[in-house]
This record gives structure tokens, sequence and C-alpha cells, in this order.
């Protein structure tokens, strides 16, 4: 696979297509560790939703970026403000996520640079992610102690990591 890919803000067209991928790399990434039901057909209505929400009713943002191949949507980023209570770091990333037979490509590594570079930020992983936490290790996250459980994720147990 080359390094075509074409970085890009998405637009109100990608909606579904955004949806589909996000359920779809949660399947990939998730499917041992949370219930199928959160993973289902009813998920992509759910994520039309937020998808519409932040690309219709927020217009552009700066940290939210989708990528291409072959005029298919293989990944997303979202990065912005650290919003909650307790944030230690200005920024925040929010989600990047790839289609599975896009990682290892430089992708993510594309995405990361464009919307954060090196800057301070937090992140939280899934517990049981190793090769996120591996990716996000190489980029300049630590692990400071910080846990979660994500209720709304289907009990998602989560750790924090800074840089």
């Amino acid at each position: 696979m080359d390094s075509a890919y074409l970085i890009r803000p998405p637009v109100a067209d990608d909606i579904d297509a955004l949806a589909k991928l996000h359920v779809l790399t949660w399947q990939q990434t998730y499917s041992d560790i949370v219930p199928a039901s959160a993973l289902g057909p009813a998920a992509i209505a759910v994520r039309q939703r937020l998808w519409s929400y932040l690309i219709v009713e927020l217009g552009p943002q700066p940290g939210l970026l989708v990528a291409e191949y072959d005029r298919q949507l293989v990944g997303f980023i979202s990065a912005g403000e650290s919003t909650a209570e307790g944030a230690v770091r200005p920024e925040q990333l929010m989600a990047l996520y790839l289609e599975k037979s896009h990682h290892g490509s430089g992708l993510a590594q594309q995405l990361l640079d464009a919307v954060l570079g090196r800057r301070p930020a937090e992140l939280w992983v899934a517990a049981k992610n190793p090769r996120a936490m591996s990716f996000y290790r190489r980029n300049g996250f630590v692990p400071d102690g910080a846990t979660n459980s994500q209720d709304s994720h289907a009990n998602l147990d989560e750790i924090r990591m800074v840089r």
C-alpha cells in the first residue's frame, strides 16, 4: 500500500460513510472487550447523529480531519480543547481510528502530526488496547495514573496518557 492518502476536513457528504467507518473501526478494535450490542446496526444511527452534529452544526474545526484512500474514507482524527473536569493538558485527542487494513501504514502518524504536532495534550485510551498505547508512547505520551470507565461506551475501561 503506498502513502497516497488524502487528509482533509470532513464535509456533510461524509456523514454516512464516517458513521459506518466509526462503527467498523470499533468492531475491529473492541469486539473482544465491549458487548456486541454496542457495535451493532443501532450504533451506526448514533454515530450518524454524532457526525452530523460535529460537521454540520459545529462547522469546520481545525482538529477534525478524515483520511481517504482510493476515494474511500479509511480513518479520522478529532482533537480540541480539553474541557473535561480534571483535565491536565490544554488539548485533548478525542479520537484516532483507522480501518484495520491501514494499520502500520504511517497514516495514524500523519493524522496525529497534522492535528497536534508535538504540543502537550492528553488522551484516554482503552486499557486493553496495547497497540494504541504503544503508538502513543512512541509519540511521547505516558500514562499518568488516571482511569475512567466509559458507561456511554459499554463500560470501556480507559487510562489517561499525557505529554
